[in-house]
């Protein structure tokens, strides 16, 4: 049965729903840009061309912890656990936005990692040499 009471709170509650839907999208594009950027240099410096020991140690430590929990619990651990380690409130937008950026660090670190440790060694030594002559690295994106 069609109740027009339950139609009047849904339409009073569009402008709710609008906040809802741009604070997600805020959250969305903040933890994507995050995750995207320390994934990228975590999987660059983890990478077999660039391998430092104590780094390369540091950043897969991370990266375990960080796939091996739940997103849940690391969005708990940011928002209550933080604050008080280190004594600075987060605000729940905060937090979930630094909870998500490095969830997806994690995965991003391995997906980069990955795609440059399966460059053949042959294409990284053809690409060296054609580099070293143009100021732009053309050769070097061009071959790899």
């Amino acid at each position: 049965m069609f109740n027009y009471k339950t139609l009047n709170t849904i339409f009073a509650s569009l402008g709710l729903f609008y906040q809802g839907i741009c604070m997600t999208i805020a959250l969305t594009f903040c933890a994507l840009l995050i995750g995207t950027i320390l994934g990228f240099c975590f999987g660059i410096l983890n990478c077999n061309k660039v391998k430092i020991k104590i780094i390369s140690a540091l950043i897969n430590a991370y990266v375990l912890l960080v796939r091996g929990t739940p997103l849940y619990v690391q969005v708990l651990i940011f928002y209550f656990a933080l604050p008080e380690i280190t004594g600075v409130n987060l605000s729940p937008f905060t937090a979930g936005m630094i909870a998500l950026g490095c969830n997806s660090a994690g995965y991003v670190t391995e997906i980069v990692r990955c795609g440059i440790n399966s460059i053949p060694e042959g294409q990284w030594d053809l690409s060296l040499p054609t580099s070293l002559f143009s100021k732009d690295f053309i050769g070097f994106s061009y071959i790899i």
